[in-house]
């Protein structure tokens, strides 16, 4: 009854397993590159467990290059002129330290970094299926961990366009053409404002 199941399902047994290898070849490209993207799906902290965050939370890693976009929730020991943004920084670490764990079949990959609202001890673990935690330690704040999932980096690509198309497009969009020629103009140098800021 199971194999007449699987036969008539479209199901190949070998299909998960594949899909498995092909999932963990990725995740150690991506790891062994140092270029790759850890989304937050949830977190935890002194206040309790905070679900569903949604998918525009991110820790980037760039080489050497850190850049956050995290929400906090804890107590801060202090707080910076003009309070507190979550944890957001863009941050060039003088190094990263990532460790291959064979027995546990994990990456650790940690890396200390500071500005001049607070400094941040990260520690990353993931093992080949993607899945993550990241826990934060700062110098003003409670600590944090985070659960997600390591994925590939968002670039934004645009396309080169000159402003004699972007006119001729303008009639066709009355009464909004004006304004969309300039929404345009300003996405085209200020590409990071594409992404919803939560804070």
């Amino acid at each position: 009854m199971i194999t007449f199941f699987l036969v008539f399902s479209g199901f190949q047994p070998n299909d998960r397993k594949a899909r498995r290898l092909h999932k963990e070849k990725e995740t150690f490209e991506l790891i062994e590159s140092g270029r790759f993207r850890f989304t937050a799906s949830s977190a935890k902290s002194s206040l309790g467990n905070f679900n569903n965050l949604g998918a525009t939370y991110d820790l980037v890693f760039d080489s050497l290059k850190l850049k956050a976009y995290l929400p906090y929730f804890g107590r801060a020991y202090s707080v910076p002129y003009g309070g507190s943004d979550g944890v957001k920084f863009d941050i060039t670490a003088e190094k990263i330290e990532t460790v291959w764990n064979e027995k546990k079949r994990i990456y650790t990959i940690s890396a200390e970094v500071a500005d001049n609202k607070d400094s941040y001890l990260i520690y990353l673990t993931t093992g080949l299926s993607g899945y993550a935690d990241l826990r934060i330690t700062f110098r003003n704040r409670q600590p944090i961990s985070y659960y997600g999932i390591i994925g590939k980096i968002n670039e934004v690509k645009w396309k080169k366009t000159s402003e004699t198309d972007l006119f001729l497009c303008i009639p066709k969009c009355q009464p909004l053409g004006k304004h969309l020629y300039m929404l345009i103009i300003y996405l085209r140098h200020n590409p990071g404002h594409l992404r919803q800021n939560p804070f």
